[in-house]
């Protein structure tokens, strides 16, 4: 998980050239990171779910992994 995620903090970092936003990532690998266990529910909530917690993995990088 760790060496995932430096790698997309890196494609973030690139941000300017590839477009892709710490919400873009988010909207592309929380729905395949963060599988629901059950299909209640909307497709829509748990995607709304997933890529927050996505985001905030990003966002808080080096507080999860220190070691960076």
């Amino acid at each position: 998980m760790k060496v995932l995620f430096r790698h997309l903090c890196r494609v973030i970092e690139h941000k300017e050239e590839n477009r892709m936003s710490v919400q873009s990532v988010a909207i592309v690998f929380g729905p395949t990171l963060l599988r629901p266990a059950t299909e209640e529910g909307t497709m829509a909530m748990h995607m709304v779910f997933q890529n927050q917690v996505v985001e905030h993995i990003l966002h808080q990088y080096g507080y999860i992994f220190p070691d960076g």
